[in-house]
């Protein structure tokens, strides 16, 4: 889902580095502040390295050569464009190491030499160019060694490294590896041997040498944290993980832990924080041909059937135990018929709400002025966004129904004069009956999405809070301890017990369970007015977070 992911990140403004140089490719000016360049990371392999004795005995036997290599991508072209290269440097005389390109039965010219796995940081300082498929890391490593570069591309981003590279003057223009030929290749070798080229990679080698990117891009990653929503509201030193939806705070792991020993709150009062909801940001507002959905769940409904199904009963088959064989056998079957059903039920509900999709869109056919309706769809995600969504839908097809008659001529003749007015007119007589009834349909469809968003939101906070909150809480250390500390004496104060379950000092806990209590007191006081107890949860919320702030690393 490309397009999906690339709406999501320009409209919800996602925090993203792109992790190249800026000296190679500067930061456009139209981009926005969430959008960072780093600068290349690199890894330094070179100090333990010991090349073999040959690749010396070669490097110091003329002069430096031109480094070869296009990595696995050539696949079954490898021998064409082998001869290729071995042409241009018997033409040009230039020395060579080759890098995964020969075998070891190839029989090469003796100014052309054949090695293994090797850094690139080490090779790079003793070669005079590179000339390789243009991968990020690859090129990154040439130009920080100040070597011309020669780019022959294949796929994805080889071809804008190769553009790159001879926009900066370190290199000539791409070859695409399909036309690589021989007399591109020598121009190529020629080119990368100017002084001029050379000049231009030593430029970039001293712009490489003045950035950190991954220094550079920590920084731009701890500048895009929501630090406010995640520090915890009580002991703001750690990161908090849960909510107290009642008292309108977020607590970290060891709180929840300090209050749940203390007895000032019970576990089911916690659910999980969550910082950020992506899922309005993932709605899918495509609209798909009619039998999309169908044809998608019924082929996972036949997958659950035919395929889920049978896989866990040949392994309920194997259980050793007759009865725990029947019985697993026996859930696998009743679980599978269950959800293939499931499938089939969201499958046709889905190809109804599809095709009143459609039929929404049938005043297209004889419509001129159908834009004028165009409205953005709405976002169910639980069955009140559905309910109101159904609302909308009836209310706008009688509306659009009934005022087109005066707006569509209007409209028609403002665009097209009076043949435009009599089109609109025209176009507004059947739109009386059609937008209405498909408006009333079509909140029918609006009506089944709330219910299974609603469904499906129930099913994913019961699996959250009952699953992973309980691993949150308790680790094996703290289970132990747990059990432990009901051992204590029944004297022993909360402060103690809190310190024992959580690891904190006795002194933190005592200070969190106070501020908690003096929170707690400003909801028990005034619980029967609504709005007052809104005030006071917003107001305490500000305390809170200036109290964040303030007790906060300064970064």
């Amino acid at each position: 889902h490309t397009r999906q992911a690339v709406r999501l990140m320009i409209d919800e403004h996602v925090p993203h580095t792109y992790c190249w140089s800026p000296s190679l490719v500067p930061k456009p000016t139209d981009w926005p502040s969430n959008i960072d360049v780093s600068g290349f990371f690199f890894l330094d392999l070179a100090t333990n390295y010991k090349p073999p004795e040959d690749l010396i005995q070669f490097l110091e036997s003329g002069d430096p050569p031109i480094y070869i290599g296009f990595g696995s991508i050539t696949g079954h072209d490898s021998e064409r464009i082998l001869r290729i290269v071995l042409k241009a440097l018997i033409a040009t005389g230039y020395r060579a190491i080759l890098s995964g390109l020969a075998k070891e039965t190839d029989a090469l010219p003796s100014n052309v030499f054949r090695i293994g796995n090797c850094p690139h940081d080490w090779l790079f300082q003793h070669v005079a160019a590179v000339c390789h498929h243009g991968g990020a890391g690859t090129t990154a490593a040439g130009l920080r060694a100040g070597k011309p570069t020669i780019i022959v591309p294949f796929f994805g981003d080889q071809f804008f490294w190769g553009s790159m590279i001879s926009k900066s003057g370190a290199g000539p223009p791409p070859i695409p590896g399909k036309r690589l030929n021989v007399n591109d290749l020598i121009e190529a070798f020629k080119i990368a041997h100017e002084p001029g080229t050379r000049e231009a990679a030593h430029k970039l080698s001293i712009a490489f040498q003045n950035e950190n990117g991954c220094e550079a891009a920590i920084r731009s990653f701890h500048a895009n944290l929501p630090l406010s929503k995640m520090r915890s509201d009580l002991e703001s030193s750690f990161g908090a993980c849960f909510r107290l939806n009642d008292y309108n705070l977020q607590i970290s792991r060891p709180v929840a832990q300090v209050l749940l020993a203390a007895g000032a709150i019970k576990e089911s009062e916690l659910t999980l924080l969550v910082t950020r909801d992506w899922s309005a940001s993932m709605y899918d507002d495509r609209r798909h041909i009619p039998i999309h959905g169908f044809i998608k769940h019924g082929r996972e409904a036949l997958q659950s059937l035919f395929i889920d199904t049978p896989q866990g009963l040949k392994k309920a088959a194997s259980s050793n135990s007759l009865i725990t064989g029947t019985l697993d056998g026996t859930e696998c079957i009743i679980k599978g018929v269950g959800k293939s059903l499931g499938h089939v039920y969201v499958g046709c509900l889905s190809f109804y709400g599809e095709v009143t999709d459609a039929l929404e869109r049938v005043p297209e056919l004889y419509d001129p002025y159908f834009d004028s309706d165009k409205r953005k769809r709405p976002h169910v995600k639980n069955f009140s966004s559905g309910a109101k969504a159904a609302e909308l839908s009836i209310w706008h097809g009688i509306k659009d129904g009934v005022i087109g008659i005066v707006n569509k001529p209007r409209i028609g003749y403002q665009r097209h004069g009076i043949l435009g007015g009599a089109a609109g007119a025209a176009a507004a007589i059947p739109s009386i009956v059609i937008k209405p009834a498909v408006g009333t349909l079509a909140s029918l469809t609006w009506l089944g999405r709330g219910i299974y968003a609603q469904t499906k939101n129930s099913s994913r906070n019961k699996d959250a809070n009952s699953n992973h909150q309980l691993t949150v809480l308790h680790s094996p250390q703290q289970i132990r301890r747990s059990s432990e500390s009901r051992i204590m004496d029944e004297d022993t104060s909360l402060e103690y017990r809190a310190s024992f379950e959580s690891g904190l000092k006795i002194d933190i806990c005592e200070k969190i369970l106070n501020e908690f209590e003096q929170i707690k007191s400003r909801y028990t006081s005034k619980n029967g007015n609504e709005n007052s107890k809104g005030t006071k949860r917003t107001k305490c919320r500000k305390m809170f977070q200036r109290q964040r702030s303030h007790s906060a690393t300064p970064q």
